[in-house]
């Protein structure tokens, strides 16, 4: 009955939340239009770009501060200190919200200098309970409190009491973070009793959250219960926004769960991740794998336990990714405007000089035609120069690139299978616990430790070559022994996956000159990703064969397949990770790896895709002539 309840509530908040989406999406349109229209007048275009900025906020801070900045340039122009402080406030929400922490406090303080300057009094504090909440989140709990005192003073003056309100919660907060629980809770009591004064739900939905996560410290478990209850009825009644009350339904989930209530715990705990990601909440989403990974340990649930925790662990990584690929991203926007900036000076050197040739040629002809042929000697010697740097350069940058995709290899691969392991001996120290529970999981590990162990064999080979530079030792190789040690290695994941391998080899020895474990790490790769893009029941054909001088072995798939563009991604080596039919990992070197080592013998890989049917993945080298 309860998780009727529940999924009903949840079809209700998901249909809510489609409508405010569908209210957006029409409220964006309009506001771009008169950006866009040459005829807006400018306040027009400040009132768009601060409602665009609202549209944004939270869901893409970085459309946000586009907009936030651009109405704060154009709000001091005009002259507009209201639109100008509301810009800089609601620039430093975003950077806060992005955990910019820095640029949150610039921002926040240039809120404070012109609130103090046009002698505001509400939003005076709000800027400074804002810049404490900055400190706070930096830890600095001694910055908060000064900046959290100067907001209360600024209210009591006011006679804010909504104000005064969000000072309490604040100070709650802080000392809730100090583990000072008895004065977190006089603070929380203080904003429950003004909030209810002034009928403020949302702020005492917060305030009963915050208490009742005190009295889950405390061990008080059934007033902690209690009080997400509440907190959930008054936050949706406030503010029915998915990713608010997917926090709000993760806090009831926990009450459940500290209370033993397991099956409303788990139904809670869904509620909570389906609201997350209708809301695109990242960090909402960990932290339900995180918290449905320890109850099903606390149920003896090891396989769901093990599922969870790889599912926190590879969105963490998805995350830390993101942010490796938006930080290099910024890297090279950098780079541009650096090279822009510098062939713009370069032009106005030439400029100069070019007036300083022309200024000498009425002095002296025979002058110009010395410094000409001087100007062109230098020329030559700087565009040797500058190729010479282009090509250390390029060098350097490759070596980066190389140094930042090994690097995040290492974080990702192995930090997931480091937590599968740890999950597993956590489980199996659990006495009470079934062998026929246990083994599974025993198998599902030896399986992640035998893919880590080829993984660090591929990235070893791939970094000894990077870093030494040298051409590996060639011989005569015959292919078919090399394919089938290859499918015997891999075929034990095959069996797990209940795929068949089966192969097609001619009796004729087939030889070509190579490298014989360069030549198995290549197969062994395309074999195992065949098996990783599988379905179950799914058969695999590995074949070699030779034509018109040419070696091949093929690896067919009846697995997914991929667009024309994921080929091409592929074969340009710009692809990312993607997981396989049963949510494989893998690190992205695989093909990467296959592309590098097939170079030095000559060979190169081609590839073969429909979507929903399979692939061919095919090797092809120059064959020895069979004497």
């Amino acid at each position: 009955m309860n998780l009727i309840r529940h999924s009903f509530c949840l079809l209700l908040l998901c249909c809510s939340a489609t409508m405010v989406f569908s209210q957006k999406a029409r409220l964006i349109d309009s506001f771009s239009a008169q950006l866009t229209s040459s005829g807006t007048p400018d306040t027009v275009r400040l009132a768009a770009l601060e409602r665009l900025g609202g549209l944004f906020q939270d869901v893409d801070n970085n459309k946000a501060i586009g907009f936030y900045a651009e109405a704060a340039e154009l709000a001091t122009r005009l002259q507009r200190p209201v639109n100008e402080w509301r810009a800089y406030y609601n620039l430093g929400y975003s950077h806060l919200s992005m955990g910019k922490y820095e640029k949150a406090i610039e921002y926040y303080l240039q809120a404070i200098r012109i609130g103090e300057a046009q002698k505001f009094k509400g939003r005076l504090a709000n800027s400074y309970m804002s810049l404490g909440n900055v400190f706070f989140e930096m830890g600095n709990l001694q910055k908060a409190s000064q900046y959290h005192e100067m907001a209360a003073a600024a209210h009591l003056k006011n006679k804010d009491s909504a104000g005064l309100a969000s000072y309490y919660l604040e100070r709650g907060l802080v000392f809730s973070k100090k583990k000072q629980l008895d004065s977190a809770e006089f603070y929380f009591a203080k904003t429950i009793q003004l909030g209810e004064a002034i009928g403020d739900a949302q702020l005492l939905a917060n305030a009963k959250a915050n208490l009742g996560l005190n009295f889950k410290k405390r061990k008080q478990y059934p007033q902690a219960l209690a009080l997400f209850k509440e907190a959930l009825y008054l936050g949706r009644q406030a503010y029915d926004v998915p990713d608010y009350v997917g926090a709000l339904y993760n806090n009831l989930a926990v009450g459940y769960m500290i209370n033993n209530m397991v099956d409303s715990a788990r139904a809670a705990f869904h509620i909570s991740l389906q609201l997350c990601k209708v809301a695109g909440s990242q960090s909402g989403e960990m932290e339900n794998y995180r918290n449905l990974a320890e109850l099903y340990k606390m149920t003896s649930q090891p396989d769901s336990q093990l599922h969870y925790t790889e599912l926190y662990y590879a969105l963490k990584d998805t995350v830390l990714n993101a942010d490796i690929k938006a930080s290099i991203a910024e890297k090279e926007a950098e780079y541009r405007i650096e090279k822009k900036q510098t062939e713009i000076e370069t032009q106005r050197k030439t400029r100069n000089w070019l007036i300083g040739i022309a200024t000498l040629a009425l002095v002296a002809a025979g002058s110009i035609a010395y410094l000409w042929r001087q100007t062109q000697r230098n020329n030559q010697q700087l565009l040797l120069l500058n190729q010479r740097i282009t090509q250390q350069k390029d060098q350097l940058e490759k070596l980066n690139g190389l140094k930042d995709r090994l690097m995040s290899i290492i974080s990702h691969d192995l930090r997931n299978p480091l937590a599968t392991i740890q999950t597993f001996f956590d489980i199996s120290t659990d006495s009470s616990l079934p062998p026929e529970q246990l083994r599974p999981l025993q198998q599902h590990t030896s399986q992640v430790v035998q893919q880590t162990s080829q993984m660090l064999d591929n990235m070893l080979l791939w970094a000894r070559l990077q870093v030494r530079q040298e051409q590996p030792p060639l011989a005569p190789v015959t292919l078919q022994p090399v394919v089938q040690e290859v499918v015997a290695q891999v075929q034990p994941q095959a069996d797990k996956k209940q795929v068949q391998i089966a192969t097609n080899l001619p009796a004729a020895p087939i030889a070509v000159q190579g490298h014989d474990e360069m030549l198995r790490i290549v197969c062994r790769n395309l074999l195992t990703n065949a098996v990783k893009f599988s379905q179950p029941g799914s058969r695999i054909l590995l074949s070699v064969s030779d034509s018109n001088g040419m070696a091949r072995i093929a690896v067919q798939d009846q697995g997914i397949g991929m667009s024309p563009e994921q080929v091409n991604s592929l074969m340009q080596q710009t692809n990312g990770t993607v997981a396989g039919t049963q949510q494989e990992k893998g690190s992205g070197l695989g093909v990467f790896l296959v592309h590098e080592l097939l170079r030095p013998m000559q060979g190169k890989l081609e590839i073969e895709s429909v979507q929903g049917q399979g692939s061919v993945f095919s090797i092809v080298l120059p064959a020895l002539q069979q004497a």
